[in-house]
């Protein structure tokens, strides 16, 4: 929860009966959909797994941030002066970090 007036919760159940191939090609619909939503407000996607992080980013073209990620620092900073829109990252992202002009933020898992 937030103290923040400007903040909306949604939770979208994707369905635990699907194949895993399913759900996925339906999370990147839901994440591309937010995308072109917000084309020029920050994102983060937040995987529960460093594999599911790097599973994506292939995908969809962004950084990856966990705690073990090369020039995980400089992502931040890209992230933070604009210069990337999106960020797929761990709960590692969440450590600390406190960015204001973030739009939407997607839990997956």
């Amino acid at each position: 929860m937030t103290a923040r007036v400007n903040v909306a919760y949604q939770v979208v159940r994707v369905g635990t009966t699907k194949k895993q191939k399913e759900r996925e090609k339906i999370v990147l619909k839901l994440i591309k959909r937010k995308i072109q939503k917000y084309k020029i407000e920050k994102i983060v996607v937040y995987y529960n797994t460093v594999s599911k992080v790097k599973r994506f980013i292939e995908v969809l073209d962004y950084s990856a941030y966990y705690h073990d990620a090369i020039e995980k620092n400089s992502m931040l900073k890209k992230f933070i002066k604009k210069d990337k829109q999106v960020i797929i990252a761990t709960s590692s992202l969440d450590i600390g970090v406190n960015i204001l002009d973030i739009r939407c933020i997607i839990y997956i898992n």
